[in-house]
């Protein structure tokens, strides 16, 4: 029997992972992306051999795979997930913030002292919640920020082949602004954020039915739904 049916509103290829852990925990999917992922135009410049990555999406280390096959610099990324897939690709030191983009910022402040001589490079999307190479820049770190991937709300999306959904799984805040204009259309489903970022972003739709994990993964989504 079918914990209900879980709205993956996450870019690919990311959704599809998603739907299988989701589909492991014994709910149906409905994978209807709300963030197109694409390449710029104009490819970020190579990176120096002492820069420190910081990253904040998985799409910008597939970016890197392209890129190049050099795997010696350090990497900071937000979140678990990223952190992992960095590692699989071979890089050796990588350190995870464990949270969201302000986490990772404070956990830079807490391991490097300002005037650092290393330059921590942001490999961004075009859009970022949170400049990290501007806050850095500010506090008296070298830092600047690299456009790795193309995001941006897909505007063509309709639900009429959804079926009855009793979830909306969000990744980010840019996922649940654009999810707010499908609360009407979805007035039985609650969402299930990520993190308490991505539950702000969604102002005041979804009201009384709305969940965020405890920690920003999507194993303590799944398990929010079960507390």
């Amino acid at each position: 029997m079918s914990n209900g049916i879980v709205w993956i509103t996450r870019s690919q290829p990311s959704a599809d992972s998603s739907a299988k852990a989701w589909q492991l925990a014994g709910y149906e999917t409905y994978v209807k992306p709300l963030i197109h992922i694409g390449v710029p135009s104009t490819m970020p410049k190579p990176l120096e051999d002492g820069a420190i990555l910081l990253i904040t999406s998985q799409n910008a280390l597939r970016t890197l795979e392209i890129l190049t096959d050099r795997r010696d610099w350090p990497v900071m990324t937000v979140g678990d997930a990223s952190a992992n897939y960095a590692r699989n690709m071979g890089f050796g030191d990588v350190l995870s913030a464990s949270g969201n983009a302000k986490d990772l910022l404070a956990l830079i402040k807490k391991i490097y002292n300002p005037g650092h001589p290393r330059i921590f490079v942001h490999a961004s999307g075009q859009k970022v919640s949170l400049d990290l190479a501007a806050q850095l820049a500010t506090s008296g770190y070298s830092a600047r920020r690299e456009v790795y991937y193309l995001n941006s709300v897909r505007k063509l999306i309709n639900l009429n082949d959804a079926p009855p959904l009793t979830h909306v799984a969000l990744y980010s805040p840019m996922a649940a602004r654009a999810a707010k204009r499908f609360a009407g259309r979805v007035n039985k489903a609650k969402t299930i954020s990520i993190s308490d970022n991505v539950d702000k972003a969604l102002g005041e739709r979804y009201v009384n039915r709305r969940l965020i994990a405890k920690r920003p993964t999507e194993q303590a989504m799944i398990k929010a739904l079960t507390a």
